[in-house]
């Protein structure tokens, strides 16, 4: 017989256990591959691959994302990134943040924090963002975010990715 385990119900389970239960079998324990919608505004194709690096599976969307399709997908995290967005298209990107505040972790660089800052503003409960270090956060709705002006700010916010 075999076995296919996560690595998270493989930490809670005793060894002995599955081991004496196996009886000529194996078991497999599969790794955790955390899945990151990622709203892409400028990020290069080197800042995705680091990521890809770090065994994140990417969902990439541009300013244009559709907030059905981004629902439609599987993932843990929603990154939005640093980059330039069209001044005429904040108003719909502030609204399409707001609705996905709340049902993810949201991590936001740079413009994407700018973003994340204003959607914040417009809930009805007055959320804000509280700083922490050189993070921006708000663990109500896990939103974590940084404001892209040193090369760590990435860094720090990858801890909060499940």
């Amino acid at each position: 017989m075999t076995y296919v385990l996560s690595a998270k119900a493989f930490g809670g389970m005793n060894i002995e256990e599955i081991l004496s239960g196996l009886k000529g079998g194996y078991f497999h324990v599969a790794p955790m591959i955390v899945k990151v919608a990622v709203i892409n505004l400028g990020m290069t194709k080197e800042e995705l691959m680091a990521l890809v690096n770090m065994n994140y599976s990417l969902n990439i969307f541009d300013e244009d994302f559709s907030i059905q399709q981004l629902n439609s997908l599987s993932h843990d995290v929603i990154m939005i990134s640093n980059g330039k967005v069209d001044s005429k298209k904040l108003p719909k990107m502030v609204e399409k943040i707001k609705a996905c505040i709340g049902k993810k972790t949201i991590l936001g660089v740079g413009l994407g924090k700018d973003l994340i800052a204003l959607a914040m503003k417009e809930l009805e409960d007055g959320e804000v963002l509280s700083k922490e270090g050189n993070i921006l956060k708000n663990e109500k709705y896990k939103v974590f975010c940084a404001d892209g002006s040193t090369g760590n700010d990435f860094g720090d916010l990858i801890k909060y990715i499940v």
